[in-house]
């Protein structure tokens, strides 16, 4: 793509997905000079015949003969570049250098591979390839130049692509003009939200996505209510990879829902209007779509009508266990929403723990890797001591904990640091610790493997530094992700430093703790010189962290957590130095990610001075983001608190942040109580800015209604 883009010449570009053979001959229709770029496997069976690994619409492999190939492409193709292994290597029969076999029956040039390629050596050969033909150079010239490119990148490869020509006197050059290039990805518009790409490589998990991929690609069955629901639920063990798994399948599979694919997260659990904003936001529809929170669901509900769209929901037994073992009212408004979708045309993709109920469901059961897999991602998690690693090693300790990938995470770090002889000696010592300790206790329970590899982890890094531990333990208190300038108000207590200081070092601390698998990050890029970093906890590592925070300490710890979320709150409000949200796109990042913790430092606050402010600023940030129940719960507190206190002026700049609300959802009545409230307080106090912004608002309201007279009175 960034070669053709850069070349200047007004080509189409076009990925054909799904990459099966029927969806190459639909892209070729009409078509001819194509130039048509296989990347992919190479096959040779046992009698020396050739073929090519296309796809089911499934995901299943489709072998591909030549014969078959041919038919799709001849007389419309002007070239192919087969990037596949063997597929110009000899054989006993004509069909078998597939690269020879297409130009012999009709296709004008042809590259194929005579032997395995790398994946590096068959990008340095594709990309100078293209590069130099559509500056205008003839294919044997391109072809030339990117044999030599290959040589100079990787020697040992240079001979392994050829070029076939169907005649001596064929055009060799390609007829282009100036222009741009337009690229056609093959996909709709994808937002998988906070859900990231697998941190350390995708392994393995093809039965598993040819699994999913068979319940995401049907085809739609009409019902008399609608159409047939399909919910497909990733089922497994904390840890196993069902996340990761979710999100190579939306993406993968991503073709077949033209009207778009929606990631969502459910830990930390969002609320009903969290989930709606999302949805209308993708949808280009007002948000709030209205202002009553019913007619704000039918309209979203209206406008999924008949979409073939797939809503990918990540970590959905945190809602199912509020709903049912919680009776949280606003879970159970949310899963309700949920099920209601399907049978109005989205695709539920979910991961959870356990089965959620939603209409339609299909069980995709979620294992630990197989034992290769598990062996590869052990072997590339190693940085420090390749050569004591080898893959039988590697073998034994996948075996050791059933392939679980996060379990692997936990302990290689460990050997990395220097446990065990060799990496054989370290996956027998695992072994053994796991069989020993999880022996049924006596009551006849066994202890989660998850939670073995932790502790045997945290074991090792305690004997070095007993802090992390403690570090660890304190951080487990932060529900969504969080940044060093945060977490430095549970990591020290009554430090005496600057705060850059401070910065740096809980930086060091978190930074520690990612490498030794304890903490997750990501980092996000807003500019050349900024990079936040974000931290997070695995869901299914915080309630064995939880264990590790003595009982003693658990409320010293949980006040500075709530101071740390006050002190963002404050900083994000726009009445702070710099504009807050309004100011600081980096601190905007940061709070919109902390909006699960902001709530629940807001409920477990003092209902003090303290309390009320932390909760009037997290308000104001939930109105921001979209989630206006939220802010006006917490708009609810804060003014109960004002009152008890008797802080007038408190009072006065809730109300009328209050107000706003009304006016956003279309209650001016509602609104005009609140600010006339609002107003006498400011009258009391003399506070004449206050008693201005209020009447400015009132003003607004007089505006809208058409009394403009009124409005200029104000």
């Amino acid at each position: 793509r960034r070669t053709v883009e850069q070349a200047g010449r007004a080509v189409h570009l076009r990925r054909v997905l799904p990459p099966t053979l029927q969806a190459l001959q639909d892209a070729l229709a009409g078509q001819k000079g194509a130039l048509v770029h296989f990347t992919g496997h190479g096959v040779r069976d046992e009698k020396g015949q050739v073929a090519l690994l296309f796809e089911t619409p499934a995901g299943y492999s489709d072998f591909v003969t030549p014969r078959e190939f041919v038919r799709r492409t001849v007389g419309r193709a002007f070239l192919v570049f087969l990037s596949a292994c063997q597929s110009a290597a000899p054989g006993r029969s004509l069909e078998a250098n597939l690269a020879a076999h297409l130009v012999r029956e009709g296709i004008p040039y042809a590259v194929g591979m005579q032997a395995p390629v790398g994946d590096k050596a068959a990008r340095t050969l594709a990309t100078t390839f293209y590069r130099h033909l559509l500056a205008g150079e003839d294919v044997l010239a391109a072809f030339h130049q990117a044999r030599l490119a290959l040589a100079n990148a990787d020697p040992d490869q240079a001979f392994i692509p050829v070029l076939y020509a169907a005649a001596a006197n064929l055009p060799q050059r390609l007829d282009l003009h100036p222009g741009q290039a337009q690229v056609d990805h093959g996909l709709p518009r994808v937002d998988m939200g906070p859900l990231p790409e697998a941190a350390h490589g995708f392994y393995g998990r093809q039965q598993e996505l040819a699994h999913i991929g068979q319940g995401l690609t049907a085809d739609p069955v009409p019902t008399q209510g609608g159409i047939r629901p399909r919910t497909v639920t990733l089922h497994g063990v904390g840890g196993i990879g069902k996340t990761a798994l979710l999100v190579r399948a939306a993406w993968r599979f991503a073709w077949a829902f033209p009207d778009g694919v929606l990631g969502f997260s459910f830990d930390p659990l969002p609320g009903l209007p969290q989930v709606l904003e999302r949805l209308e936001r993708f949808l280009n529809l007002p948000s709030p779509a209205a202002a009553d929170p019913r007619e704000r669901e039918a309209a979203v509900r209206q406008a999924l009508r008949g979409r073939r769209m797939l809503l990918a929901l990540d970590n959905l037994e945190t809602l199912v266990r509020a709903k049912d073992v919680e009776k949280d009212p606003g879970a159970r408004d949310l899963f309700d929403f949920l099920a209601g979708l399907p049978v109005l045309g989205p695709v539920l993709l979910v991961s959870s723990r356990e089965r959620t109920g939603l209409p339609g469901e299909e069980v995709v059961d979620v294992p630990g890797l197989a034992e290769e897999e598990a062996a590869r991602l052990v072997l590339d998690l190693i940085h420090t001591r390749r050569h004591q690693a080898t893959w039988e090693g590697a073998l034994a300790l996948a075996r050791a904990v059933d392939g679980h990938p996060l379990a692997l995470l936990l302990l290689v770090p460990m050997f990395d640091d220097g446990r065990g002889r060799d990496l054989a000696d370290f996956a027998a010592g695992v072994e053994a610790h796991l069989k020993e300790a999880g022996r049924p206790d006596a009551l006849g329970r066994r202890h989660d493997a998850l939670a073995l590899c932790f502790g045997y982890s945290l074991d090792y890094w305690g004997e070095q530094d007993p802090t992390l531990v403690q570090d660890l333990a304190r951080l487990s208190l932060f529900r969504g992700e969080f940044v060093a300038d945060s977490a430095a108000f549970l990591l020290w207590e009554g430090e005496e430093t600057t705060p850059e200081d401070l910065r740096q070092r809980t930086e060091t601390r978190l930074h520690t703790l990612w490498q030794k698998g304890l903490l997750g990050r990501r980092q996000e890029v807003l500019g050349r010189e900024v990079v936040i970093t974000f931290y997070r906890l695995h869901p299914a590592l915080r309630p064995f962290a939880e264990e590790h925070l003595p009982a003693g300490e658990w409320e010293a710890v949980q006040a500075r957590y709530v101071a740390a979320m006050a002190a963002l709150a404050a900083a994000a409000y726009p009445a702070a130095e710099g504009g807050g949200v309004y100011g600081n796109p980096a601190l905007a990042q940061v709070a919109h990610a902390a909006l699960p913790d902001l709530a629940r430092a807001a409920a477990l606050a003092p209902r003090d001075a303290g309390g009320s402010r932390l909760r009037f600023h997290a308000a104001f940030l939930f109105r921001h983001f979209g989630d206006l129940d939220q802010a006006m719960r917490l708009y609810r507190q804060a003014l109960e608190i004002n009152e008890s206190l008797g802080d007038l002026q408190g009072k006065s700049a809730t109300l009328a942040n209050m107000a706003y609300i009304y006016t956003v959802r279309g209650d001016l009545d509602g609104a005009m109580r609140l600010y006339r409230q609002a107003l006498e307080i400011d009258e009391s106090l003399g506070d004449l800015q206050g008693k201005s912004a209020t009447l400015h608002q009132m003003a607004y309201i007089h505006r809208v209604r058409g009394d403009l007279d009124g409005a200029m009175r104000l």
